[in-house]
């Protein structure tokens, strides 16, 4: 298991950027060859577009990453945090650790920004994007 987590703590951040891009770029581009749907949109503009959500969103997400690796480092240095309560072999920390983050950092804050009336101001960009496709998941808001 360790060895396992050392690969993906040694992947060049430059590696986990191609494959990302590239999955877009090959998603995006067998959507247009393979269409499930004709579309009547342009597509260049329509990814523009969600690029641009994506690119304003990264900026402020790098502003705010200095502030989550120290609240990270702090919380590691000090043991201190939900997953040091219960003493747990590493794959079970691991799993626990995901299962938290996509509850607390994706499925609340998601529930929270469709009920309070400020935050769903910002989160709509998400839902009114009427010409679905790949770059569509591209689409996000600080």
């Amino acid at each position: 298991m360790e060895s396992f987590i050392g690969l993906f703590e040694n992947i060049p951040t430059w590696f986990r950027s191609v494959i990302l891009i590239g999955g877009i770029v090959i998603f995006w581009i067998a959507e247009g060859m393979l269409p499930l749907f004709k579309f009547q949109y342009r597509k260049f503009r329509h990814a523009g577009l969600n690029l641009f959500f994506t690119l304003t969103t990264a900026i402020i997400g790098f502003g705010l990453a200095g502030a989550l690796l120290a609240a990270s480092d702090f919380v590691s240095q000090n043991q201190f945090g939900l997953l040091y309560l219960v003493p747990m072999p590493l794959w079970i920390q691991i799993i626990v650790g995901v299962l938290l983050l996509d509850l607390i950092g994706a499925y609340f804050i998601h529930w929270l920004e469709h009920k309070v009336k400020w935050m769903w101001k910002f989160h709509l960009i998400h839902h009114t994007d009427t010409k679905v496709d790949v770059t569509t998941g591209l689409r996000h808001h600080p």
